[in-house]
């Protein structure tokens, strides 16, 4: 059965391999944006061309917005992580939540209505939403200093807009299912693969590692898992009334990649530590499933 909640728990898996493959392959931050941008695009050319439909320009705007509003936001996660570390940088993505929620109604005020009529549903999904972020938060444990939220911030307001914008270029299209997918896809990654090359336009003869044949075959798979991630959550996001419901189950990554570190474990000769409060990751899922729930 295809609901917004099946291809969401199926968006969280992608992310995870996304995540977890570039934590094995160790791709440059660079290289890696480059083939998330412009080697999703290249790739879906094919496709596009295969399922052409004309699409309006509110779509095309949409889309070109949604590529550059990424790469902004990685750019500066990515000086971030050397600046402040990985734990603090993502330590802000889940604020962003509860602004996309309320970014969203703004748009469709119709479904702030219809939340109001229905206080005890409205409740559920609240305390849901708030269980996630918590659980997220909780299991990160790391302490943020003024500079860091401060440099942070624009990432969340941005961040929670984009998943708002996310939804509302597919939601402008009125082609096919696929073709709008493709071609979101191949806009957003070709703005996203500019928006690169802007930011790294300084330091552009490290663009050429990425035509490395090792980078290459890297590259590859970071664009399969990737593409595999943009389809299931489009899809999600297309099905489901309300763009934080699909963002808030994508939190379940981590859970993937403990799960990962176990198979991992299993087979490696080195081992990877897995420091993990299962009591935090069982309130999340609970909040998942209460989530899931409450939208029914």
């Amino acid at each position: 059965m295809i609901t917004w909640w099946t291809m969401s728990l199926l968006a969280s898996f992608f992310l995870a391999v996304y995540i977890y493959s570039n934590q094995i392959l160790k791709l440059s931050a660079n290289v890696l944006m480059l083939y998330r941008g412009f080697g999703t695009f290249i790739v879906m050319i094919p496709l596009g061309v295969m399922f052409y439909e004309r699409f309006s320009a509110l779509f095309y705007a949409l889309c070109a917005v949604q590529g550059l509003g990424v790469a902004f936001i990685d750019h500066r996660f990515f000086r971030s992580s050397k600046a402040f570390g990985a734990d603090v940088t993502s330590f802000m993505q889940p604020l962003s939540l509860f602004l996309t929620f309320m970014i969203w109604m703004f748009f469709k005020p119709h479904l702030f209505m219809e939340y109001l009529q229905h206080p005890l549903k409205s409740l559920l999904i609240m305390l849901s939403l708030s269980g996630i972020v918590v659980s997220v938060l909780l299991m990160r444990k790391v302490r943020i200093n003024q500079k860091a939220f401060l440099y942070l911030l624009p990432c969340v307001l941005v961040g929670a807009y984009l998943d708002t914008n996310n939804k509302l270029a597919l939601d402008s299209s009125d082609a096919g299912f696929f073709s709008t997918i493709i071609y979101y896809n191949m806009v957003s990654g070709l703005f996203a693969g500019l928006g690169t090359l802007y930011n790294f336009r300084k330091n552009i003869g490290k663009v050429k590692s990425a035509f490395d044949k090792k980078a290459a075959i890297k590259g590859l798979f970071i664009i399969f898992s990737l593409s595999m991630l943009i389809f299931t959550k489009a899809y999600a996001l297309i099905l489901t009334v309300n763009p934080a419901y699909v963002i808030a189950i994508n939190y379940l990554a981590p859970l993937w990649i403990v799960l990962f570190n176990y198979n991992y474990n299993l087979f490696a000769e080195k081992t990877v530590r897995i420091n993990v409060n299962f009591k935090i990751m069982l309130a999340e899922v609970v909040s998942v499933i209460v989530l899931i729930l409450s939208t029914r």
